[in-house]
């Protein structure tokens, strides 16, 4: 029995291609080796990766202050140490009153002056017995309620003074000084902080003996590696932008001062960048 004759393999290609099939031939694959490397310099250059960080500072004088104080009542009974404290409170609102200012609510924020009350606060008195030497109650009660005060108008600071301390037994803690989010200066401090970071990147590249091939990536401080859930992105981003006080006033010691303090303002900014650096490192 003969055997049949197997077809032959150009007779089956020559028949693909009178049907009109063709087969693309894939592209060689060219590999850029250290001797190559050499003679063809740039061309087979490395792609590098940079992170770097900007930081900036500016400083500013500060749109608004705010004041935190504290009413005390003169210890007594529970009832009249509490109507005390409610008439020392309606009293400073009528001081306030005469400079215009209004109490703060969600649309006054940015009146000229507004005040606030916190919740009164009671307990009970305790002084040292003369005789026993012990830490014991008197029997009185004693009242308090805090007190926030905000002036965006600090040409008046002096008047407000004068306000606060028309009323007895209101103690002043702490004056602090801040500059508006809206302040154009935090855009100025962060462009500084931006340029800071790329020229920090140009020196890197430039060290490597190369250039910044592009800008990939720019984020506030944190916010490259920070993890995925909201609450450490929002923390990362408070840190990105911060305010600092200046040189403290001239106010005697443990007093608070109502001169205005300048304000150092901060913006730190993380990027990445890629660069074309020198095959031979």
């Amino acid at each position: 029995m003969s055997s049949l004759p197997r077809p032959h393999r150009r007779r089956s290609e020559d028949k693909s291609r009178e049907a009109g099939e063709h087969r693309p031939r894939a592209a060689p694959i060219r590999y850029c080796r250290v001797r190559d490397e050499r003679r063809a310099g740039a061309a087979c250059g490395r792609r590098t990766t940079l992170s770097v960080r900007g930081e900036a500072s500016r400083t500013v004088e500060p749109d608004y202050a705010v004041v935190q104080a504290n009413l005390r009542a003169v210890p007594a009974v529970r009832a009249a140490a509490l109507a005390d404290v409610r008439g020392r409170q309606d009293a400073l609102a009528a001081s306030l009153g005469s400079l215009g200012a209004t109490a703060l609510t969600a649309s006054s924020g940015e009146a000229a002056i507004t005040w606030s009350f916190g919740s009164i606060a009671v307990h009970d008195e305790y002084a040292s017995n003369k005789r026993t030497g012990e830490h014991q109650p008197t029997g009185r009660t004693e009242a308090h309620a805090s007190v926030v005060v905000a002036i965006r108008d600090l040409g008046r600071l002096a008047e407000l003074g004068e306000a606060l301390g028309s009323v007895d037994r209101l103690a002043i803690e702490d004056v602090s000084w801040h500059v508006d989010a809206a302040n154009p200066a935090w855009r100025a401090v962060r462009a500084d902080a931006i340029r800071a970071a790329l020229a920090k990147a140009s020196d890197y590249a430039s060290a490597l003996g190369g250039t910044v091939r592009s800008v990939d990536q720019l984020a506030d401080s944190g916010l490259l590696d920070a993890p995925g859930d909201v609450g450490s992105r929002a923390r990362a981003s408070r840190r990105a932008v911060y305010a600092t006080a200046g040189a403290s006033g001239d106010g005697a010691a443990g007093t608070p001062s109502f001169d205005p303090v300048p304000q150092q303002i901060h913006a730190v900014i993380e990027a990445r960048a890629t660069a074309d650096t020198s095959p031979d490192l």
